[in-house]
């Protein structure tokens, strides 16, 4: 576990029209560790703001629902949706844990609780356990003390429902306090449109975060423009990216440990004012 410590709350509502809660919260409104994020933005929208975080989130290898033979297990995809919606959400931290790990799973212990998938020193090697790392180098290659939730910062590029969507689809954004950088968390590779009107600067620098392995790939920068239309690249709907913005006058260095990469597909990002004279399309 990491903490990036709480976050000043700036909008009352984290979750624009996704939050089915009303009043007082309770277990059965979470089933399954299947909603942390709204959980997570539920707890943060309180006054006044304190630390709140997901102590025990899907675990890597779990079955879905305690029900393996009919929904299977869960994966490294699902560690790093369930790890990117709490941190940008409005969790100070996170938690990972195995499903073989955390019962210590092994030969003597014959077919075990709840069928694990392997013995827990092979667990310790699993890709989820690897990956979560790359959040904490995301977060901190940036100031995070300052950093909000901001799903302001998304909107739908056609279908309205499509954003902030819901489980495996779901995008979430996170900010910093003065605009000065954003991020958005894209769980499965679909287009979605980035309103700039909260960052600051005159012209803006777009990255590419990889959750997977931790690389970025630098687009440039570019002319501010009231929105940026996104088409990630690797499409998939286990593919899942991180889009970085940063004011160019801050001269952050590449996003996460700075580790460069590459794509193995093009992407697209349009930047536009509202009027189709006026759109840019950048393929990379």
């Amino acid at each position: 576990m990491f903490a990036t410590r709480w976050f000043a709350k700036t909008v009352p509502e984290i979750i624009r029209g996704s939050c089915p809660i009303r009043g007082k919260a309770t277990q059965r409104m979470f089933p399954c560790h299947c909603k942390g994020e709204i959980f997570t933005a539920f707890r943060y929208a309180r006054e006044p703001v304190k630390p709140v975080i997901d102590g025990e989130p899907l675990y890597e290898d779990h079955p879905i629902g305690f029900d393996a033979p009919s929904k299977g297990y869960s994966n490294a995809h699902d560690i790093r949706r369930f790890l990117y919606l709490d941190l940008f959400a409005g969790a100070f931290g996170h938690t990972y844990g195995h499903h073989s790990v955390w019962q210590f799973h092994n030969y003597g212990r014959g077919e075990g609780i709840n069928r694990p998938l392997q013995y827990w020193r092979e667990a310790l090697e699993s890709p989820g356990a690897w990956q979560i790392r790359h959040a904490r180098a995301l977060l901190e290659s940036r100031p995070f003390l300052s950093r909000i939730p901001d799903q302001g910062l998304v909107t739908s590029s056609s279908v309205p429902d499509a954003v902030p969507g819901a489980g495996a689809r779901r995008i979430q954004a996170t900010r910093e306090a003065g605009g000065r950088y954003g991020m958005v968390y894209s769980a499965s590779s679909r287009k979605y449109v980035v309103s700039t009107h909260a960052l600051s600067g005159r012209k803006l620098h777009f990255w590419w975060f990889n959750p997977r392995d931790g690389s970025h790939v630098d687009l440039g920068s570019f002319e501010k423009r009231r929105y940026v239309e996104v088409s990630p690249p690797s499409l998939g709907e286990d593919v899942d990216w991180v889009f970085v913005v940063d004011d160019v006058r801050q001269y952050f260095p590449p996003p996460g440990s700075g580790k460069a990469g590459s794509l193995e597909s093009s992407s697209n990002i349009r930047l536009g004012n509202g009027t189709e004279n006026q759109d840019r399309e950048i393929v990379v």
